[in-house]
């Protein structure tokens, strides 16, 4: 579709007009059909529907009260044989990206028509050849690739036509896993901390390593979470104090494995407090004989201590 914009003036006074596009196939329009000069319209030509050939039209401008009304303008559009391809280009991202479809259709017949597709290996189209009409598939596979953005090309090559080839440029985004707490360097990690880090796109689970050299050991496998989940997270057990771990997660999806960035944090020095769950059972009963936790009986205004963890009770010996 293209469309032009022309002019109307007159003399020293303004006068309406009205304009007419007139074509066989109603490829030929014109907005606004009416106006005052000075005045402006736009005239459009849409040979989307067409078959190949030269087609004609005229436009016709018609000014009352002036001496050269009607003017008629004669407008002519040539249709090529040409094929059509959508979209232009493709994005994929995450690690198990769905195949997006190329469609092509030509105003003429295709005597033939291929789809090659050029990457460094990670992209594929099929079939590699069509017909009239056809639709290709493309596939983004990233597994072997590093994180990042990765460009490639699909080429439609068609007799037949003028056009040809037609290119659809492709993207691939493979993402990293984004650790985000403790945060890298950090000092003062608690002992028992939740390792947590952003939600991959196309990831199933993550395999999560930990430990205190720079290649930490593997510890668990995190299946991925429900949408609209945007984090993850794994709690190990209670970890040393005044140490220094690393930690690392691989995001997994078939045979796609992309690691994240290895990071270290070094735990506090005091062991945190925690409750013990226990049997309820009497600390003391002064009514017995005389003893840590029995008598003398308590008069008024007296007091006594009892220390806790030596009790029948079996209150761990570190209570505080």
């Amino acid at each position: 579709r293209s469309s032009d914009l022309l002019s109307l003036s007159s003399g020293s006074s303004a006068l309406p007009y009205t304009v007419q596009a007139t074509s066989g196939s109603g490829w030929l329009s014109a907005t606004p059909t009416s106006g005052t000069t000075p005045g402006s319209f736009s005239v459009s030509a849409n040979g989307g529907s067409l078959l190949t050939g030269t087609y004609a039209g005229t436009v016709t401008i018609t000014v009352p009260g002036a001496n050269n009304s009607p003017i008629v303008l004669n407008v002519s559009l040539t249709i090529t044989q040409s094929m059509s391809v959508s979209p232009s280009s493709l994005y994929f991202t995450g690690l198990a990206p769905a195949s997006q479809a190329i469609t092509v259709s030509a105003n003429t017949q295709l005597q033939t028509l291929t789809a090659v597709a050029s990457s460094t290996g990670w992209l594929s189209v099929l079939p590699g050849a069509g017909g009239q009409a056809s639709a290709f598939l493309v596939t983004a596979n990233p597994v072997g690739l590093a994180p990042g953005l990765y460009l490639g090309t699909v080429t439609i090559n068609a007799s037949g036509v003028t056009n040809s080839p037609q290119y659809v440029s492709v993207s691939l985004n493979v993402p990293q896993p984004v650790l985000t707490s403790p945060g890298n360097g950090n000092t003062g990690a608690s002992l028992n901390p939740a390792l947590t880090w952003n939600v991959t796109t196309g990831a199933t689970s993550y395999d999560v390593y930990l430990g205190t050299s720079s290649s930490p050991a593997f510890v668990m496998n995190v299946a991925n979470p429900a949408s609209p989940a945007t984090t993850v997270s794994y709690s190990p057990a209670l970890l040393a104090p005044s140490t220094t771990y690393y930690w690392q997660v691989v995001a997994k999806s078939g045979s796609v494995a992309i690691a994240s960035a290895t990071w270290t944090f070094r735990t506090t020095t005091s062991v945190p407090l925690r409750f013990v769950p226990i049997t309820p059972c009497r600390v003391a009963d002064t009514r017995k004989a005389n003893g840590p936790f029995g008598g003398p009986r308590l008069t008024g205004g007296s007091t006594r201590d009892f220390i806790v963890p030596n009790s029948a009770c079996g209150v761990p010996a570190s209570a505080q």
